[in-house]
């Protein structure tokens, strides 16, 4: 087994604090927005890479509030049209009972596909997953820091995400016995719930977890793994990121698909993480393409996404 990729050095955006305090200065704004404004004050998108960034800066730009560091590679995008291409098993086109098929590793589909967000941020990507990409099975985005699930549960709430604002439709709001706030648009809840990935509780105790189903079909990473490779936290004497791959792969069911968007990590060393990290569990499914550069008689891409699905 190939060795894993050298660490990235630790950095505050490792930190469970660095994101509790973005995400609370982001709904701050949300909540001081006047009936006049169209959107409110957004965070300037950030980047890891920058060491010197600031969470208490923002703009006033098109991008959904609290977005951080993919928007400028067109990375939820680019992550949407792979999921809807015809080639994508679990595409609606192949999955919504009018596909021409509903079968799927042998099985006739009884659901639609079920989706998790890890370190689901201010939930954009389920909200352009249901409303452009015509996903209509259960979702829930879970992240470890609370201020992010109220900021997710007042956009959904208040449709605040971009891919609502050319919408008029209207839009249910439900609330299940734990008084846990949920938002349907053409098809099932999406949840939004406080959960660490690295300090899990038992999944029987978790009323979003499909255990029935083995897993979620769908399991989507973008940054998460980036957050957690810069904290410099650690367990037996390793740090956090290298137990990362073993869990992730628990939430996915068998033939299901993991996506994971980095921007911090070359193709190549994403691959080796959740392959050797998985012991071959997790196999390279396929990849999403981005724009390429040269530089110093080197080809390159600043951000990248590769699908990778459970044996």
């Amino acid at each position: 087994m190939a060795d894993q990729p050298t660490h990235l050095p630790p950095s505050e955006l490792g930190t469970k604090e660095y994101w509790e305090t973005f995400y609370a200065r982001t709904l701050s704004h949300l909540t001081t927005k006047t009936p006049e404004t169209d959107h409110p004050a957004n965070p300037e998108p950030q980047d890891p890479s920058n060491e010197d960034t600031d969470p208490d800066s923002d703009a006033d730009d098109d991008s959904d509030p609290g977005t951080s560091w993919f928007s400028e590679y067109n990375a939820p995008e680019k992550v949407l049209d792979f999921l809807t291409d015809d080639e994508f098993p679990l595409a609606p086109a192949n999955t919504l009972p009018s596909s021409p098929s509903t079968k799927w590793n042998g099985k006739v589909l009884d659901d639609q596909p079920k989706v998790l967000d890890l370190g689901t941020g201010n939930g954009s990507q389920l909200a352009l997953l249901r409303k452009k990409g015509g996903y209509r099975g259960e979702m829930v985005g879970v992240d470890y820091s609370r201020q992010s699930v109220e900021l997710a549960r007042a956009l959904q709430r208040g449709r605040g995400h971009s891919a609502y604002r050319s919408d008029s439709d209207s839009e249910e709001e439900d609330e299940d016995e734990d008084g846990a706030e949920a938002q349907t648009e053409g098809g099932t809840q999406i949840r939004f719930e406080e959960y660490d990935i690295l300090n899990p509780v038992p999944q029987d105790t978790l009323d979003w977890f499909p255990r029935a189903n083995g897993g979620f079909d769908i399991v989507l990473d973008k940054g998460t793994f980036d957050a957690i490779s810069l904290s410099e936290e650690m367990v037996a004497e390793k740090r956090v990121c290298e137990r990362y791959p073993g869990v992730v792969v628990g939430l996915v069911r068998e033939g299901g698909f993991l996506v994971v968007t980095s921007c911090n990590w070359t193709e190549e060393e994403i691959v080796r993480w959740f392959v050797d990290g998985t012991k071959g569990e997790l196999k390279v499914w396929g990849r999403v393409e981005y724009p390429r550069f040269r530089f110093g008689g080197k080809e390159g891409q600043g951000v990248c996404t590769v699908c990778f699905q459970r044996s």
